[in-house]
């Protein structure tokens, strides 16, 4: 798929898949920073695709892993103050979601699996990396989701780059009817090649997955920059 093609199919800040009357969130939130710690890291360049009080009720967040630009806090706050979802997240991250009053969340590992009402939610892995400080990288898990609901299965994808777990989840799972992939903070590639893939550089992926839909997220949201 081209470049052109994934900014068509772009999506830019709060997004959701309804299932039925279930509203499940992929969380990406609005943090002024893409940095792994708050105070360094280039700045939120545009809106979120949508304002918190133009969404109807959350019934799910999915939080992929524990980077500012994926974990805002304060969003998240907002969130469980309105609708009391619940938030699916990866082993080791239910300690950051200890201020904002939720009670509902339930922690995952690779592989493991979550029901609500006649979906099945499972956590796969990624090739990325956690940290909320400069002293705990790696120390909780990070991940993608795999959606799998009458009528549709879904991959997102949260942060990644390009390895062989997406041929294990393809294995695992089947073909997705849509696949939610980030195609931010890519370049420089010597650097970023491990933790974010480039896609229309990879035409592999989508064939890969086998993929009906391909779908971006959060590009540009953020500046690059050139280290």
């Amino acid at each position: 798929m081209s470049e052109e093609a994934l900014r068509k199919n772009e999506l830019t800040g709060y997004h959701r898949i309804v299932e039925g009357v279930l509203l499940i969130l992929l969380f990406l939130g609005c943090a002024r920073t893409s940095a792994s710690v708050s105070s360094i890291g280039s700045k939120r360049r545009r809106a979120p695709g949508a304002e918190l009080a133009a969404i109807p009720k959350i019934d799910i967040v999915f939080i992929s892993h524990n980077h500012y630009d994926h974990m805002d806090i304060d969003s998240l706050r907002e969130i469980e103050k309105r609708d009391h979802p619940i938030f699916i997240l990866p082993i080791g991250n239910k300690q950051h979601l200890a201020g904002i009053g939720a009670a509902r969340i339930v922690e995952l590992n690779w592989w493991d699996s979550f029901k609500a009402g006649k979906a099945k939610i499972s956590l796969v892995p990624m090739q990325h990396s956690s940290s909320r400080t400069l002293m705990d990288r790696n120390e909780s898990f990070w991940g993608g989701f795999v959606l799998n609901a009458p009528g549709v299965k879904v991959l997102f994808a949260g942060d990644t780059g390009y390895n062989s777990h997406f041929n294990r989840i393809r294995e695992k799972f089947g073909p997705m009817d849509i696949s939610i992939l980030p195609i931010g903070a890519y370049e420089p590639r010597w650097f970023m090649k491990p933790l974010h893939i480039q896609p229309w550089a990879d035409p592999s992926l989508s064939h890969t997955m086998k993929v009906e839909n391909l779908c971006s997220l959060h590009k540009a949201s953020y500046k690059k920059k050139t280290l």
